[in-house]
């Protein structure tokens, strides 16, 4: 696997840079375009993607390992599939609207006020996962760990607790009410 170290690529197009697959550590990526890349051979150690849109990019088998993912776009991608080690990023300020975490292990992460419309955490691992200030409309709650979870100061989620594991799991009192929806009980 080729190795490319160092990089600072800005403003690019990346279909049109011609972007090798290989393993990329210590890069910044910043205002860039990924948006629709097959990035199937693509390993990101250490790296920052700052402004970038990565909006259905087929991430199959994508390593990311310490990345930092700040005001990105990341409509639609499938993480599911994403490297044999687990998921190591931080993330901020993104768009992760209609992504797929099915079965990811998340333990510890942080989504700091991001929107996750319709993402699906089903059979996912977020064990003291923080959400923080993050829109959780229409996201999918189902089997999924959520054991000590924070999701105090984020808003519009609803969801099964009988279908998950939720032990030690914060919510604020407004959400709280909305876990009274599900069960089809009105508060009055």
């Amino acid at each position: 696997m080729q190795r490319f170290s160092d990089l600072q690529i800005t403003d690019k197009l990346i279909k049109s840079v011609s972007l090798a697959p290989g393993l990329y550590e210590y890069s910044a990526f910043t205002r860039c375009d990924f948006s629709g890349m097959d990035l199937r051979g693509f390993s990101f150690t250490e790296c920052d993607f700052n402004d970038c849109d990565l909006s259905n990019a087929n991430i199959h088998g994508v390593q990311f390992r310490e990345v930092v993912f700040d005001g990105c776009k990341m409509l639609g991608l499938d993480f599911e599939h994403c490297g044999a080690y687990g998921l190591d990023f931080k993330v901020s300020d993104c768009l992760l609207n209609y992504c797929n975490f099915t079965g990811c292990n998340l333990k510890k992460k942080k989504f700091n006020r991001c929107h996750l419309i319709q993402a699906d955490f089903t059979h996912a691992d977020l064990t003291d996962v923080i959400f923080d200030s993050c829109d959780l409309s229409q996201t999918v709650f189902f089997k999924t760990l959520l054991e000590g979870a924070n999701m105090v100061s984020s808003f519009h989620y609803s969801f099964d607790l009988s279908q998950n594991r939720v032990k030690g799991m914060k919510v604020s009192m407004e959400g709280s009410l909305a876990f009274t929806r599900v069960f089809g009980v009105e508060v009055v």
